[in-house]
């Protein structure tokens, strides 16, 4: 993906997607700092997933220490999933699934994400060029 341009750049996101977790992670602070662990590791969970749009595929990226990438091709999306709760759905963030007619189930994943129907409709954009 070196030499092709970036149409998205998406991480997910930490507040939007899960106010009830932030807000009971703020509350747990007094308590013996255990709020500031739940924040740093949901933080560090955050930071180390990105999803990327290309014209010719989607990949993520997904790791701290070793990193796991997986990558498909426009033309090899068969299925594209979005699921959002009633809080995503008010929020406009939710969870996208990619899956490929070479395998059986759902290939990538990407969770707590902003506008994934808007991450769809350019997945099948770049599928009809």
């Amino acid at each position: 993906m070196t030499d092709e341009s970036v149409l998205l750049r998406i991480r997910p996101e930490m507040i939007r997607a899960r106010p009830i977790q932030f807000a009971l992670s703020v509350v747990l602070i007094p308590a013996y700092g255990l709020g500031l662990v739940l924040l740093a590791y949901w933080w560090l969970s955050t930071v180390s997933r990105e999803l990327t749009v290309t014209p010719r595929r989607v990949r993520k990226r997904s790791g701290i220490l070793a990193n796991q990438t997986t990558e498909l091709r426009h033309e090899d999306v068969k299925n594209v999933q979005v699921s959002q709760g009633p809080i995503q759905n008010l929020l406009n963030t939710g969870t996208l699934r990619l899956s490929s007619a070479g395998q059986a189930g759902i290939e990538l994943t990407m969770t707590d994400i902003d506008d994934p129907q808007g991450v769809r409709d350019v997945i099948y954009q770049q599928q009809d060029h």
